[in-house]
């Protein structure tokens, strides 16, 4: 195996460089995807033989559930009553050309009834 400390990249175009990236990101990415399935083989026949599941051993896996924004809207776009903003975060394009247009931002809050 090359000394990778040794590879010359001075000739390489930034085209080329960026080939090469992609191409070792590829390569790691079905070098873990290898290990994973190897791992998984290895702990499935480890799990069989103690009378187990590969499931019942790594218990629940997946992503947590999304979380819903708590964010509470504020302000409605009057020309289109689906678009909201709650304040928080960037101005929807709709807000900042309300705003430009000489709408006061006030003029766009919903009111509370209560």
């Amino acid at each position: 195996m090359a000394n990778v400390h040794q590879v010359d990249l001075e000739p390489f175009s930034i085209g080329e460089l960026e080939e090469l990236v992609e191409r070792i990101q590829g390569e790691i990415e079905t070098k873990r995807e290898r290990i994973k399935a190897e791992l998984l083989e290895e702990l499935g026949k480890k799990a069989e033989a103690a009378g187990l599941t590969v499931e019942q051993v790594l218990g629940k896996q997946g992503r947590a559930p999304k979380r819903k924004s708590s964010a509470v809207v504020k302000y409605r776009n009057p020309g289109d009553s689906s678009q909201t903003w709650s304040g928080k975060g960037r101005k929807p394009a709709w807000l900042k050309d309300a705003l430009q247009a000489g709408t006061k931002l006030e003029d766009l809050l919903i009111e509370k009834s209560t």
